[in-house]
């Protein structure tokens, strides 16, 4: 299955880019296909591009945190809310990145920031002075409750 949010998440979209995106994309559409399928096309992108629009849209960021007031629990493992995606902004510094499971490992910087699926198990490691803050974003409207994440 195709999960096109982690890979668009990092970038910086707005409904212009969708919009160029879905206007080149109908004008392809309709020089290389015949008609019918031409409209199949059109209307199953307009609706991935919307599905795209709405899941990136972010609707909290934690504060700046440096390598003394990165909170505990951030350092273990814990997770994001079920529907919720993350993304880890580097200011300055190194930081391991670990999901927990399945395991994995890589280092973010200020050029390679750190998607955190939903639900994903995850912990954090400063690896020298760091700055940093986490913007959630969510597929759904995210109701009720200031937690974005479950530490374990």
């Amino acid at each position: 299955m195709c999960q096109p949010m982690p890979k668009h998440l990092p970038m910086p979209i707005g409904a212009r880019n969708f919009d160029r995106w879905l206007e080149q994309f109908r004008q392809t559409v309709r020089d290389v296909c015949p008609p019918p399928a031409a409209r199949l096309f059109i209307d199953r992108a307009g609706l991935i591009a919307h599905s795209l629009e709405a899941g990136i849209a972010a609707y909290k960021r934690t504060p700046t945190f440096d390598q003394d007031t990165l909170p505990s629990g951030l350092r273990r493992g814990h997770r994001t809310k079920a529907g919720v995606w993350a993304l880890i902004h580097m200011v300055e510094g190194r930081l391991r990145y670990r999901i927990l499971d399945p395991f994995s490992e890589e280092v973010l910087t200020s050029e390679k920031p750190g998607v955190v699926m939903p639900a994903q198990l995850h912990e954090v490691e400063p690896l020298d002075q760091v700055r940093l803050f986490v913007e959630f974003f969510s597929a759904r409207s995210v109701e009720g409750g200031s937690h974005t994440s479950e530490v374990l």
